[in-house]
């Protein structure tokens, strides 16, 4: 089933082979990867790194949510049948249809999952397979609340209009409102004192003009929000696609939608975008300022609340704390606290506490609280 890697460095991506006639599975063959993947979110200057290191791959991430792990499909690898979530079914599908030649790295099958040494020493490098990749696919699942022209619709009019606003960057650092669109010749939004919209005039603006609210409203519900490992996938990404079944915006189009529609959208994602502008100019984030800011975020693994920060963290990546599932949780913990302290020069991490905790996620004693 899995092909050996080439070195310690390296990957297996998943390659589409066809659609079998009767049985209608996906077949599909693993690959080992013969180019290294080098550690670019260590470099001094991580957007040349990227630049460099992209000339050289040509592979798609997919981040996506696994989903409910009794409801599966079966595809076809390596001439094995394997069981996978329904919610990674519909994204290979909608991929397959795509673009049939597209090579895919999927954590779910490029990672032998009961392997937990390869395991360790593949999620150790995830934060550089993503930074690599040609093009992050996230994965937000199928088009469902809304009728599917509804969706088409949203869509066409929000690339329109993002295509007809170039200098979009520039506009909301300037607080401005106003922008172009030739349906309907010119929207002027009024900014507040505080800087946003009042609800009366939101009612004339792009929400209710192009129907864009539910669009948004059915992407952001989205459980791929609120994962803590597609918040590490989407910041490291140089690339980002947002997938809702056959439809795809960029994540820039999406976030000149949020701003342009309504605060009670924008601000769901403009601190992952800042966190993602702070990652790419360099500025250092603390262990302690990722795991707080995701600690509303869910993860299957105990193990993962951790390890999924950990590549955000240029200081961390350098230091003793290792990604090793082996390790129990009680440890893991206690010697991220001793870090934190130790990184942050001070003790507020013993007085940390999370809403969601319960005490056998707790570190004995004190400590950060997952």
């Amino acid at each position: 089933m899995y092909p050996p890697l080439h070195g310690p460095r390296t990957i297996r991506l998943l390659k589409f082979i066809g659609v079998q006639e009767t049985t209608r599975q996906l077949h599909y063959c693993l690959e080992s990867w013969p180019e290294e993947v080098s550690p670019v979110t260590s470099a001094t200057n991580v957007v040349e790194a990227i630049r460099e290191h992209k000339r050289k791959h040509s592979y798609y991430a997919l981040s996506y949510v696994w989903g409910d792990a009794s409801c599966t499909r079966s595809i076809v690898c390596n001439g094995l049948v394997l069981d996978i979530t329904l919610n990674l079914y519909e994204a290979l599908v909608q991929m397959s249809t795509e673009d049939p030649d597209r090579m895919l790295w999927v954590d779910s099958l490029c990672i032998n999952q009961g392997n937990l040494e390869e395991k360790s020493s593949q999620v150790r490098m995830m934060s550089d397979i993503f930074a690599c990749a040609r093009d992050v696919i996230c994965w937000l699942g199928n088009a469902q609340s809304l009728p599917l022209r509804s969706y088409e619709a949203a869509i066409i009019r929000l690339h329109q209009i993002y295509t007809e606003n170039p200098d979009h960057r520039a506009m909301r650092s300037q607080g401005t409102h106003h922008i172009r669109c030739k349906q309907c010749r010119q929207i002027i939004v009024l900014p507040t004192s505080t800087g946003g919209c009042t609800d009366s005039i939101h009612d004339i603006s792009l929400k209710k003009c192009f129907g864009l609210e539910d669009l948004l409203q059915a992407m952001l519900n989205s459980s791929w929000f609120t994962r803590v490992w597609t918040f590490q996938e989407f910041l490291l990404a140089s690339v980002a696609t947002l997938h809702m079944g056959p439809y795809s915006i960029s994540w820039d189009c999406f976030m000149f939608a949020c701003h342009y529609v309504g605060e009670e959208h924008g601000w769901v994602i403009k601190g992952m975008d800042k966190f993602r502008e702070d990652l790419w100019r360099g500025r250092a984030r603390s262990l302690a300022s990722l795991v707080n800011t995701t600690q509303k975020r869910q993860a299957s693994i105990l193990h993962d609340r951790i390890f999924a920060v950990i590549g955000l963290s240029l200081r961390a990546q350098s230091s003793s704390l290792e990604i090793d599932y082996t390790v129990p949780i009680e440890q893991l913990y206690a010697a991220v606290t001793r870090y934190t302290v130790l990184e942050d020069d001070n003790l507020n991490v013993l007085r940390t506490t999370y809403a969601q905790a319960t005490a056998q996620h707790a570190v004995m004693g004190g400590g950060l609280v997952f």
